[in-house]
């Protein structure tokens, strides 16, 4: 069975801290029986939780999860870590938290092995390999006894919007105590002649034409700063944290020739005005603008190899080994082009049962490399070409880098030509909107007037009406009154009555 290990102690002030690990595994894991080495907050009821991004819609769209109606399947076995140790820890290293991770993140601790130890042998299976999404030593020391492969992983360099999403998958140690280097130092099978940085940042790209809109240098050095307690700082910044980086550009060049990048995350901002503040929308944009990259460890190095901007690293780094090679060397690609194809993974691969228990085969790299490319291949619906279409791993690489690439620009200018299409036809609609609708008001407006006139006109007709029965009324009297006069023409007396007495007075 498969274990993975999510620590419960909250170092961050945050409990659960890799929530969306735990529910992300749920989704990957839902066929499947494993053992969760975790606390028990991870198991709370998705609405007991107040204000966690991790339970948000766009949190799970963004990191490929379901929020789960049950989060504590009855299939997985649960062994929960003691959460008092965390105060324990606190109590030694003077109640500083952060000093609590680095001590979780770089030293053993015997009275937590027989913890971890007694938990892994109480598993009801045999356990394949332990998930982890961090280094710990402990952990790591006991696995090794057990005989337990231990999988660090995290998200990968590449994300987001821009980015084919990829995820770290390392035997040894994530960031810190990565296996990239040996492993790339043991692979010599290809030279990749003709393949450019270019080439290896369009693939990765979703959108291969995105390169040629990068502007241009303006800044001396850039700064890529971090969130001030991820581990990678805490534990493998080598005594680096953002103010000594700051501090060590500035030795060497002048303040208004640097351009700082803080990290989204962080929990504080710069002053504006103290120094320059790059306000790129990506961070590739952010690398296009420097000459210079200087960072203690941060995943920007990556797309500073890629652009050929010199990169400084401090910290303990997967890109270390990458960081000493001459931008645009041959040398650089070819090593550059394992580290992508090879050592990253497919972050659609990250989890995945199948492709775990593929790794814990122990394949040779060429086989890697061609599960990886294919993965991509199939995320860009492209037919995969036969293995005896090509000689070599190399040619085949190269065919399919090429080809991706050609067919992806393609495709987006394409689609860029339809955008323009739709923008321009949904400009159109707007003012066909727009007329319909003031025609709509005069409309409306000639609609009011009618009405008025007709209200007029209908009292006007009532009132003709009423005049005319007033003046049907009027002649009937009238006649009356003439029949009166006629009987009194006719009465002979009555007429001489009034000859004779009303007409003399």
């Amino acid at each position: 069975m498969l274990a993975a290990f999510l620590p419960p102690y909250p170092f961050r002030s945050v409990p659960a801290p890799y929530l969306w690990c735990y529910y992300r595994l749920l989704c990957e894991w839902a066929t499947e029986s494993c053992m969760f080495i975790t606390g028990r907050d991870y198991v709370r009821l998705i609405d007991q939780w107040e204000d966690r991004w991790e339970c948000t819609a766009d949190a799970a769209t963004r990191l490929d999860y379901s929020l789960p109606k049950n989060t504590q399947p009855p299939q997985h076995h649960y062994a929960w870590l003691d959460e008092g140790r965390f105060d324990d820890w606190l109590r030694i290293h003077n109640h500083n938290p952060l000093a609590v991770f680095r001590h979780f993140l770089c030293e053993r601790d015997n009275a937590y092995e027989e913890e971890l130890h007694a938990i892994l042998c109480s598993a009801p299976n045999r356990i394949e390999a332990v998930i982890t999404f961090l280094n710990v030593p402990s952990l790591s020391a006991v696995c090794q006894r057990l005989g337990i492969p231990v999988i660090h992983q995290e998200l990968g360099p590449l994300r987001g919007h821009i980015y084919r999403d990829t995820a770290y998958f390392d035997f040894q140690g994530v960031n810190g105590n990565s296996e990239a280097a040996n492993r790339e130092r043991n692979f010599r099978d290809w030279s990749l002649t003709g393949l450019k940085l270019a080439d290896l940042l369009m693939f990765f790209l979703k959108d291969p034409s995105f390169i040629k809109r990068l502007p241009g240098k303006t800044s001396e050095v850039g700064i890529a700063l971090q969130v001030e307690d991820d581990s990678n700082l805490v534990a493998f910044g080598n005594g680096m944290d953002n103010q000594s980086i700051i501090l060590a550009a500035r030795s060497q060049v002048a303040t208004s020739s640097l351009l700082i990048r803080p990290h989204p995350g962080s929990l504080f901002t710069l002053r504006e005005g103290s120094i320059p503040i790059d306000e790129s929308l990506t961070s590739l944009e952010f690398v296009a603008r420097c000459k210079k990259l200087m960072t203690i460890n941060s995943s920007v190095a990556l797309e500073a190899l890629f652009l050929g901007v010199p990169v400084t690293i401090f910290g303990d780094s997967s890109l270390c080994h990458l960081a000493t090679e001459s931008p645009h060397s041959v040398s650089l690609v070819r090593r550059l082009a394992f580290y992508v194809f090879a050592y990253l993974v497919p972050r659609s691969c990250q989890l995945d049962p199948c492709y775990l228990r593929f790794r814990l085969d122990e394949p040779d790299e060429k086989t890697i490399i061609e599960y990886h490319l294919d993965c991509y291949m199939r995320d860009d619906d492209m037919t995969l070409p036969k293995e005896n279409d090509f000689e070599d791993l190399q040619t085949k690489l190269l065919a399919q880098v090429w080809a991706s690439n050609q067919v992806r620009t393609h495709h987006n200018e394409r689609l860029q030509v339809l955008t323009d299409q739709v923008n321009m036809l949904s400009k159109e609609l707007t003012d066909v909107n727009k007329r319909l609708i003031e025609e709509g008001e005069a409309h409306g407006h000639a609609i009011q007037v009618v009405e008025q006139i007709t209200e007029q006109l209908n009292n006007l007709t009532k009132q003709h009406s009423d005049t005319l029965d007033e003046l049907r009324i009027r002649e009937k009297k009238i006649e009356e009154c003439n029949e009166i006069l006629n009987k009194i023409r006719n009465n002979r007396i009555l007429r001489l009555y009034i000859n004779r007495f009303i007409l003399k007075l």
